[in-house]
Formats: structure tokens, C-alpha cells, sequence
């Protein structure tokens, strides 16, 4: 692995030094620049790349020929103005605390990368993420910081989950004698920089080595120690700083009989004389849950100690009533653009598809929105005006509706027949016969699919009881009519074509006499 780290390394200065250089005069090509956090590692400069800092952390450069001319400008706009000597690391920053933010270093006059500084565990920011799952279970997600989630109760197998504080030493047991054994200390994920060099669009991705552990000769007993940097240093021929989090220790090693093997085991890094509770990013909860109050796991990794947040996601409720009789409606669906509606009884609850984590202690009490509504199938969309929503108090939705007799027949029989009946174009109502159904009291366009053919009409629920669909289909005298019309048709036809073949056979009789 540290081969494939070396030759990524060389080809970053490979392809930054290939670009044309300037007269000799001149200082070198201005994106010619490898970043570092102080290891033997580097990171290429990419015009328009992002990297992460946290407090306590450094920031070196090296520019691999000739002098450069860098600036490191903060969030405020200051700029510190830094000249570079040539195959010369510098250390440039050393970001303390009140550094946090969003800074940018620019090489020359037109490559720039953002580098975003974050305060070391104290600052609770990120986005809830509300979605509901096959079943309809409400599911919240977290996108933050790895120290804000929610705690797990579950047991979990922590045989090769170890624990530590930074610059604490561990010691692996591989169980077998070993002859050689690397060990790589890494990030969970791979790091990403996307940008350009020159004009030519650039994507970097790299194991994020913090540190690596070499034992080249025979180690006795079957056990090897790993001593991991300070926070905010880079270890052995790592590239990245150590950081409070989980990691990967990733064993590669040969046996006396030279046989190799593997072996990974995951530590966290904390600053707690105990071991943290775990989090997890997810939970999957409901309604009443929701109402009682989430409670969010906070490792203050500043203070050292470990916090619990309530977290109260804005909840909005709405209530359909009928108003005529003051009674809840059961059958309708309510949906609002940006949220998901979950059903408790007869209402609906409201909830935003995401919020600011930040809200746990703030949100909006009060909304104003333009719902979807469909009640009995019917969607009235475009007659429900906008409504407010306050938070913690229902909002009641009044709709009159009305109970109407709906049968389809044939012209000349009393008898209902088997249709499917669409109302206002909604989904068809499957009737076999007269059906009393409970409508919102508007005026309907209703369609009537039989056997026997289609029939519309317009009627008005709030006035008409009774609505009836008339068919008129073909009757045994139209049809019996429609046929003799017909073998007459074929009758003429027959006759004209004979006439007209006979014809043709007297002018050609003629044409050859």
C-alpha cells in the first residue's frame, strides 16, 4: 500500500511540473504546490479544491522546484502573504482557537484552494433528514459531525474494536508468531479533491494513511504495539492527521514460514477516560415517540464528556372535518410540497423532509402552506386555499360533504347495472349496482365505463340526492334494422360489381372485333 501511496505522490508532481514553465526569471508555475498537514505525505494543490482542517492542525506546503509566492487568507478577509523557497517544506498556519471557518490559499494570481477549519468537537451543526421507510415507520438520518448521533443500545462485538486516547499505544494481538508486519493506521473513507490543473480537469483520491507501523524483523510472542500520534499529528509516513473518531488498523504480515496474512481491527479515538456510547446515524421511530422527545448523544471532545441534546423535530398537525356534522372524515390523503405526512388516526402529521440540527432548540412555530387534498377520492386540489400551520396546535380543515345514490342503467330498464364511475376524473369507482357514496358537497363531472358503452352528466352534491346515469344502448329493433341495412349494402355491392365486370368484358369484345 505505502508503494501505491509513494507512486500516487510522484505522479501528483509529475503531472504538476508537466505543465510549461515560465521564463527563468520568473517564479514556477503558480499551481505547482503540494499541501500537507506535516507528515511525509502531500496532497496535490488543485485549483478549486476543498480540504478540512480542525483546530490544533497545520498547514505546510512545498513547492517541488523553484520559488513560489502564496497567500493564506482568512475568513475575514485578512491576507497573510508568504514567500516560498524551493524543495522546502513551510509551515504556513498553525490554526488555534477562534480560527475556525472557511480560508482560501492562493498560489500566484489564479489558483486557489478552500480550506475549511472546524473548531475540534465543541460545535453542533449538520442537517435531520426525515423520510418514512416501506412500512411507514418514520426514519431520521443525521448528516454531521461524527460525534453527534444516536445512541445504540444494542450489544455489540467489540473483540476487534479497541479503544484509546490520542498518543495512547495499543497493542494488537495477532494471535501467531510473526516474522514482518506493516500496519496501516487509516481514515474510515477515502479523501477526494476535485478542481483543475491548468486548464485540464484533476480528481485525486487517496487512502487517508494517518500512520504507518513497520516491524521488519522477527517480533517475540504474537503481539505488536502501535503508538498513535498526538491530535493533530501525522504519524509515521502518514499523510493525514490524527483526529478524534473511529479508524482502521489494517495489518499486513508474513508468518515464520513465510506464509502472509491479514488482519483488520477498528480503534476509536477519544478523549474520555471511558469508553463513549456508540452512535449511530439513523433512527427508526414514530409518532408518540416524537411527541415524548428524541434525545441526540453529543461528545464534547472539547470538555471531554459526553452530553445529551433533545432534539424536538417540528411537528405540525392537521385534523379533516366534516362540517355539517362536525365529525372527523377518515378517507382522505393530505400532502404538503417539502414535508411527509404521517397518519395518526384521523389526522395527519406534518413533518419537514430535513431542518438544521441546530434547530433543536429553535424552529419555526408557524407555517403557511398550500396542501394537496383528496378526500373519497376525489382531489380538491384546487378548492382548499392556503392554510396556517402552528406547531404543537392542530389545524382543523373544514369540508362540507354529502351522502348521494348513484346507480347507472339502460334506457328502457330500471334495473343498476355494472359500471366503473370516475368523478371529476379521479380513480374509477368500481359499482355493481346502485351505491350510496359520501362526497364533498362540490359540483362533479362523473363518467360512467359499461359493457354497453360510456354516459357523462354533471350533477351537484351538495343539492342532488339522487344521481342517475343513462345508457341508451341498442335495441333488438335497431339492431335488427342495422343488419338489413347492412345485407342490403351487400346486396348492391354484389350487383354493381357483377354489372360492372360485365361491362368491362363488352368493351373488350368490341375493342377486338
Amino acid at each position: 500500500m505505502r508503494r501505491s501511496l509513494l507512486g500516487a505522490e510522484l505522479l501528483i508532481v509529475a503531472v504538476l511540473l508537466s505543465a510549461p514553465l515560465p521564463a527563468a526569471s520568473q517564479a514556477t508555475e503558480p499551481c505547482a504546490l503540494l499541501v500537507g498537514y506535516g507528515g511525509q505525505g502531500f496532497l496535490p494543490f488543485v485549483d478549486g479544491g476543498a480540504l478540512n482542517f480542525a483546530v490544533g492542525e497545520r498547514l505546510h506546503v512545498l513547492t517541488p522546484a523553484g520559488g513560489a509566492t502564496v497567500q493564506l487568507i482568512d475568513p475575514r478577509g485578512r491576507v497573510e502573504r508568504h514567500e516560498l523557497a524551493g524543495g522546502i517544506q513551510t509551515r504556513l498556519k498553525e490554526f488555534g482557537r477562534g480560527d475556525g471557518g472557511v480560508w482560501r490559499l492562493v498560489s500566484g494570481d489564479r489558483c486557489e484552494m478552500t480550506l475549511t477549519v472546524s473548531e475540534r468537537g465543541s460545535v453542533i451543526y449538520g442537517e435531520v433528514v426525515v423520510e418514512k421507510d416501506f412500512r411507514g415507520a418514520i426514519v431520521l438520518s443525521i448528516r454531521g459531525p461524527p460525534y453527534i448521533g444516536f445512541s445504540v443500545e444494542e450489544p455489540r462485538d467489540d473483540r476487534n474494536v479497541l479503544w484509546t486516547r490520542p498518543g495512547g499505544e495499543l497493542l494488537l494481538e495477532l494471535g501467531r508468531p510473526i516474522r514482518s508486519v506493516v500496519v496501516y493506521l487509516l481514515y474510515p473513507d477515502r479523501v477526494t479533491i476535485s478542481g483543475k490543473v491548468g486548464e485540464t480537469p484533476f480528481t485525486y483520491t487517496i487512502d487517508p494513511l494517518v500512520g504507518v507501523y513497520r516491524y521488519e524483523r522477527p517480533v517475540r510472542g504474537t503481539q505488536v504495539p502501535v503508538r498513535l500520534p498526538e491530535l493533530g499529528s501525522v504519524g509515521p509516513g502518514g499523510t493525514f492527521p490524527l483526529r478524534y473518531g473511529t479508524y482502521t488498523l489494517r495489518v499486513m504480515g508474513t508468518a515464520p514460514d513465510g506464509q502472509q496474512f491479514s488482519m483488520t481491527f477498528a480503534v476509536e479515538v477519544a478523549p474520555f477516560a471511558f469508553r463513549a456510547p456508540r452512535l449511530s446515524t439513523y433512527l427508526v421511530t414514530d409518532v408518540d415517540k416524537l411527541r415524548e422527545g428524541i434525545r441526540l448523544v453529543f461528545l464534547n471532545y472539547e470538555t471531554g464528556t459526553v452530553e445529551s441534546i433533545a432534539l424536538k423535530v417540528p411537528m405540525y398537525e392537521v385534523v379533516v372535518l366534516d362540517e355539517r356534522t362536525g365529525q372527523p372524515i377518515e378517507d382522505y390523503s393530505l400532502s404538503v410540497e417539502g414535508m411527509i405526512g404521517v397518519r395518526d388516526g384521523a389526522a395527519t402529521v406534518l413533518l419537514p423532509r430535513s431542518f438544521d440540527l441546530r434547530e433543536v432548540q429553535v424552529g419555526e412555530d408557524v407555517l403557511k402552506v398550500k396542501p394537496s387534498l383528496i378526500i373519497e377520492g376525489v382531489n380538491l386540489t384546487g378548492v382548499v386555499r392556503e392554510v396556517i400551520l402552528r406547531r404543537g396546535e392542530p389545524t382543523v380543515l373544514s369540508v362540507p360533504m354529502s351522502e348521494v345514490q348513484l346507480r347507472v342503467r339502460l334506457a328502457g330498464h330500471q334495473d343498476a347495472i355494472r359500471a366503473k364511475v370516475s368523478l371529476n376524473g379521479s380513480t374509477p369507482l368500481e359499482l355493481e349496482g346502485a351505491a350510496r357514496i359520501r362526497l364533498p358537497a362540490y359540483l362533479y363531472n362523473a363518467t360512467a365505463e359499461t359493457p354497453w358503452g360510456r354516459v357523462g352528466g354533471l350533477f351537484d352534491a351538495s343539492r342532488e340526492r339522487e344521481v342517475e346515469l343513462v345508457v341508451y344502448a341498442p335495441t333488438d329493433l335497431t339492431l335488427a334494422l342495422a343488419f338489413a341495412a347492412a345485407a342490403q349494402l351487400a346486396v348492391l355491392a354484389a350487383i354493381s360489381l357483377r354489372a360492372y365486370r360485365a361491362g368491362s368484358r363488352h368493351r373488350v369484345k368490341s375493342e377486338s372485333g
